[in-house]
């Protein structure tokens, strides 16, 4: 609909309720007093936990689906516009942007000090330095259909690899530092 609503832990009142310019699949993440989200309205969202007013606003090229994943100050998040983002979650400005996504992103994705890893609809699992945001490797899903992409998934990382399940009914460990299956 395009409404967040903040909801009382206590009591389950409503504390606030504020709508936007489109419809919101995003899950939203929280860091200290900021809720960030994606909005179908191609902006990606900070507001004030305490009100829902806005704190900044950062204008992508399409919708922004994804959910944000924010670590060290830092919101992680990709979009409809064949980019990921790496936002300061004080100011919206970007620190870094890796424009060489193929498809879109709709999931979340994982993020460690080693590693920004994430899929997409264009049968890709990317990974990506937290700092620069650059490549550190691309593995692709060995299906012809973009239908077995690594897109709505949300990847995990453990004993130095990446899991990850696509539409194959399989799960793949990938190794976090290569990319190699």
């Amino acid at each position: 609909s395009g409404t967040v609503k903040c909801i009382s832990l206590k009591d389950g009142r409503e504390v606030w309720s504020r709508d936007f310019g489109g419809k919101i699949f995003s899950t939203p993440a929280v860091s200290g007093k900021v809720l960030v989200f994606g909005c179908t309205d191609g902006n990606i969202y900070a507001v004030r936990t305490s009100d829902g007013s806005e704190i900044w606003r950062y204008r992508t090229e399409k919708s922004v689906l994804a959910s944000p994943m924010i670590m060290d100050g830092i919101v992680y998040i990709g979009g409809s516009d064949h980019a990921f983002r790496a936002l300061d979650v004080k100011t919206g400005k970007a620190v870094w942007t890796y424009s060489g996504v193929e498809g879109h992103m709709i999931s979340t994705a994982y993020v460690d000090k080693d590693r920004v890893v994430f899929g997409t609809w264009g049968r890709k699992l990317y990974s990506l330095d937290p700092e620069t945001g650059r490549e550190q490797w691309v593995w692709t899903v060995n299906k012809g259909s973009r239908m077995y992409s690594p897109a709505h998934c949300v990847p995990v990382c453990g004993s130095g690899r990446i899991f990850v399940a696509v539409p194959d009914r399989r799960i793949y460990a990938i190794d976090a530092s290569s990319g190699h299956e």
